[in-house]
């Protein structure tokens, strides 16, 4: 399959509510009002911009098959290298095309999208009952650094949040583009 990488843009804010909207099916999204957020489209054009960067996977020039936002994780006053780090999150796989590579590239884009930037590491949560998902972040050599813990249910279904990092370079993160905007 013929794969194009790129970071998306208010244009692509359509395309990217029909990918949450087919993920949303296999309730992949979160709590209910994280998929309700996820789904609005105010809240996906506003991880269109920064400080948010949303890496999208296209199969050939008009369909959207993946994406993947990177995004700094939130200020901790007792953190003093917590400006150094990004989160991944909602790495989402429409599922004709799940098994294929699509999360693995997208990831690779957001790792190294990361580094180029500076930073130094990057955080995820993830759902244990999801071991694809947990096999794909092991493969990149995300470690566990707390949980599995029962985070919410939904119609029953239990979420074990896992959450892992890694480290990607060293030294101070340096230039921000995320956080510009670049």
């Amino acid at each position: 399959m013929s794969m194009v990488i790129r970071p998306l843009t208010a244009d692509d804010a359509l395309a990217l509510q029909k990918l949450r909207q087919a993920a949303h099916e296999d309730l992949t999204l979160g709590t209910p009002q994280e998929r309700e957020h996820g789904l609005a489209m105010h809240r996906i054009q506003e991880t269109l911009v920064k400080p948010f960067r949303t890496i999208g996977a296209w199969a050939g020039s008009s369909t959207l098959i993946g994406a993947a936002t990177v995004s700094p994780v939130p200020k901790d006053p007792w953190d003093t290298d917590g400006d150094a780090w990004v989160g991944l999150s909602s790495v989402i796989v429409a599922p004709p095309y799940r098994g294929q590579g699509v999360a693995r590239g997208l990831v690779q884009a957001c790792i190294d999208d990361a580094a180029d930037c500076g930073f130094v590491g990057m955080l995820l949560e993830v759902n244990e009952l999801n071991p694809a998902a947990r096999h794909l972040y092991d493969s990149f050599g995300f470690t566990v650094w707390s949980g599995p813990s029962l985070f919410y249910e939904v119609e029953g279904d239990p979420f074990y949040r896992v959450s892992m990092k890694k480290m990607l370079a060293t030294g101070p993160a340096a230039n921000h583009p995320i956080d510009e905007g670049a």
